[in-house]
């Protein structure tokens, strides 16, 4: 079956355009949140995405989008709004008999339950009752359909990690699923992004190799090299093949996407980063992280039109969103839009973002507008970034480079996109902004 574009994305009011309904297309999957306990059953939700997402023929909606079906009265009608043909829903349970999972299909015939004395056991039969659901005789599992002794462990890990923000609590799951399974790739993975968020880029990057090592199609790992390629060595070339190796083991990513389309960006092929964000975040149209991506990306390459209406679409998903306003605030800004920018700015101080991330936008904006004082207001006190971006809207060029050079020999996974970053166009005319540059990322 032939690939389509399903989703029509919700527009911001005064766009000019309606949001459209999309026309429900009988290769789209959507997968409901199953129900169960939390952590297992977000587990695997994600892994039967996968699986749904990497079936010949199909397409899976993503999973921030296909997460607003949780609690509807009548999910197959809901999902069909999202585009999706084809919905599967699922509910685990633990009985005195051991661990059952309930599949359903929709349309399409009944799914007898799964049971089986493990966990993993019963994860593995799921995964593989949905690609048979799918007609997928590629092996459709792949490499999700053996799952490791510490996989219930690991599975309650990552939602400690990236769902309740209890990293303790992560750490104590991470180490019960390499007590009972030392090379557990899935396990491996979420080390891998506990000891990044303790800033141990060097750990990181070891349990992420082990992980891959162990499991070389784990999507997880693969985005976490690329992160440290891109973030940490400040190499595209390595990060843009381990967030396609990402995309290639879960489609249903927006994220692992939209990254290799950005580190694509990096490499100077602008319209093909943009080209692969937009696919990237095609399929998540109500997740306004994956919105904010394709709004960067748009600011980026200076596009800012577009990009302005791109983070206007993520502010109708989430309206007390700071991220969404702080995209289209700095687009406003190189746009020439002041007041505009110093109203997103200000909505970002009552969200709740970081005094930084409000003082570098009100900062710029007043230099660049003329009120020159009240930027140099704004710029004491700030880091070196934040004060760099001032100084810059400013025309400092001595004071930006000298907070650049400082900030090029420090740990700063966003440093690499400085060398994008349209705040700072009219400074690569400088003879010395060349050799900034080879601090801040490796070239070809």
């Amino acid at each position: 079956m032939r690939r389509r574009t399903i989703l029509a994305l919700p527009l911001a009011a005064g766009c000019g355009r309606s949001p459209q309904v999309p026309e429900a297309a009988a290769n789209c999957v959507a997968v409901a949140p199953f129900t169960g306990d939390d952590a297992l059953a977000f587990a695997l939700t994600s892994e039967v995405t996968q699986v749904a997402a990497r079936a010949p023929g199909f397409v899976a909606i993503g999973r921030a989008t296909a997460a607003t079906l949780r609690g509807t009265s009548d999910p197959r009608a809901a999902a069909a709004r999202l585009g999706a043909g084809l919905i599967i829903q699922g509910d685990l349970a633990h009985t005195s008999a051991g661990w059952e999972v309930r599949l359903r299909v929709s349309p399409g015939a009944a799914i007898p339950p799964v049971r089986a004395p493990e966990l993993p056991a019963a994860r593995d039969q799921a995964l593989e009752k949905v690609g048979a659901a799918l007609k997928d005789t590629s092996d459709p599992a792949g490499w999700l359909r053996r799952a490791s002794r510490g996989w219930e462990a690991a599975a309650r890990a990552r939602r400690e990690l990236d769902e309740t923000h209890s990293p303790e609590r992560a750490r104590q799951y991470l180490e019960e699923a390499l007590h009972a399974d030392a090379g557990c790739a899935h396990a491996l993975a979420v080390l891998a992004d506990w000891h990044y968020a303790r800033g141990e880029y060097d750990d990181a990057r070891r349990a992420a190799e082990r992980a891959v090592a162990a499991e070389p199609l784990l999507a997880a790992a693969h985005a976490r090299l690329g992160a440290i390629a891109l973030g940490i060595d400040r190499d595209p070339g390595p990060a843009r093949r381990h967030y396609a190796a990402a995309a290639q083991a879960d489609p249903s990513s927006s994220s692992a996407g939209a990254r290799q389309g950005f580190a694509a960006m990096l490499e100077k092929s602008t319209d093909e980063g943009v080209a692969a964000v937009r696919r990237a975040v095609r399929y998540d149209a109500l997740s306004a992280n994956a919105q904010n991506d394709l709004a960067f990306a748009l600011y980026l390459a200076q596009r800012y039109a577009e990009a302005i209406e791109q983070s206007s679409r993520a502010i109708t998903l989430h309206a007390g969103a700071a991220a969404s306003y702080h995209r289209r605030g700095w687009a406003h800004a190189a746009a020439g839009h002041w007041e505009s920018a110093l109203g997103d700015a200000e909505v970002m101080r009552k969200t709740g973002a970081a005094a930084a991330q409000v003082e570098s936008l009100r900062g710029y904006v007043l230099g660049r507008s003329g009120r020159v004082a009240e930027a140099s207001r704004a710029m004491e006190g700030l880091p070196d970034y934040a004060a760099a971006v001032v100084a810059s809207g400013l025309r400092q060029a001595d004071a930006v480079l000298e907070r650049l050079n400082r900030c090029a020999r420090m740990v700063d996974p966003y440093l690499v996109y400085v060398t994008l970053e349209p705040v700072f166009e009219w400074l690569r005319s400088d003879s010395r902004y060349p050799a900034l540059e080879m601090l801040l990322i490796r070239r070809k």
